[in-house]
């Protein structure tokens, strides 16, 4: 899971395969937890790796940890990998 089509974008780019879902389509956060709920496990959370994205990997985390299996580590190894803020900032200009 990513906040936007950039983002998407940018998962394609990598080459990073699977389901991609993005957070910011203009619903209810708790439409989008009832979906990423019923979704295969593990769901990955790739939200950006600045505060803000902290926050809503915190708040995700809180809210689908007892309903679905969360991979987290996911997007600690990427922000580490990365020399930028976000992931849409990996797509070449």
């Amino acid at each position: 899971m990513v906040e936007g089509g950039r983002d998407l974008a940018a998962l394609e780019w990598l080459g990073i395969g699977g389901l991609h879902y993005n957070l910011n389509q203009g619903r209810p956060f708790e439409a989008i937890l009832e979906e990423l709920a019923h979704c295969q496990p593990p769901v990955v959370l790739l939200v950006d790796w600045d505060r803000t994205g902290g926050r809503l990997e915190r708040r995700l985390e809180e809210n689908l940890r007892a309903r679905v299996a969360l991979d987290v580590h996911c997007r600690r190894r990427l922000a580490l990998a990365c020399a930028s803020r976000c992931l849409e900032d990996v797509l070449p200009n």
